[in-house]
């Protein structure tokens, strides 16, 4: 399994212990599988801003709708609430994804976060992707991130386990070659690790998002 945590150069036989822990025996806490309307406004929500003034769409029972206002990855793990409830993880160049890729930010939009496709786990990028449905990108880790951290928040609940390991879109020196997942520490913190696109032995689904209309 080519998968691990953005933290150093090296493989160790004790690092893919830790990071196959931290993956797949789950985290403290409640959890909770999405079964009715969740639509935040994160903006709000997270400290970001104030509160829109359009009411949100409702959100199927298998999303998480988000007012997203185009802060990076390292901005949102930086901020009060990410301190909280966020790994607060060093990220060194591995795997061709860099300090630079969490600073990417996104269009502020209202998203539809789809945190697990339907027959996506246990297959390649590449397959995955040709799941999603129409409209449907693949999601920037930042916003499959702040849909699972404004559920938090709201609710006191994590997004079960096999929704949290979940690819997600980060940008890369080396594209094709390795992709970001997002994962819940053992203490429920989010984390931000880095699994190769053709491995089928990692478990991951993958997260898509399309602009709410």
């Amino acid at each position: 399994m080519k998968m691990k945590p953005f933290r150093s150069h090296h493989r160790s036989l004790s690092g893919i212990v830790l990071c196959c822990a931290i993956i797949f025996s789950g985290c403290t806490g409640k959890t909770s599988t999405l079964t009715k309307n969740h639509a935040y406004d994160s903006v709000a929500l997270l400290g970001f801003g104030e509160a829109g003034r359009q009411s949100l769409p409702p959100a199927a029972s298998d999303e998480i709708v988000v007012r997203y206002g185009g802060w990076s990855y390292e901005q949102l793990r930086d901020s009060k609430i990410g301190k909280d409830n966020m790994y607060q993880q060093s990220f060194e160049k591995i795997n061709s994804i860099t300090d630079a890729a969490i600073s990417k930010s996104y269009p502020t939009n209202v998203y539809r976060v789809h945190l697990q496709i339907a027959g996506s786990r246990g297959k390649t990028l590449a397959a995955q992707k040709m799941l999603l449905g129409k409209n449907e990108m693949f999601a920037p880790c930042v916003i499959a991130a702040t849909a699972m951290i404004s559920h938090l928040v709201q609710t006191g609940e994590h997004i079960s386990q096999n929704d949290a390991s979940t690819r997600c879109d980060l940008p890369t020196e080396v594209d094709g070659t390795y992709h970001a997942y997002l994962y819940w520490t053992k203490d429920g913190k989010l984390g931000l690790g880095s699994a190769w696109d053709e491995d089928t032995t990692n478990g991951l689904s993958i997260t898509s998002i399309k602009i709410a209309e």
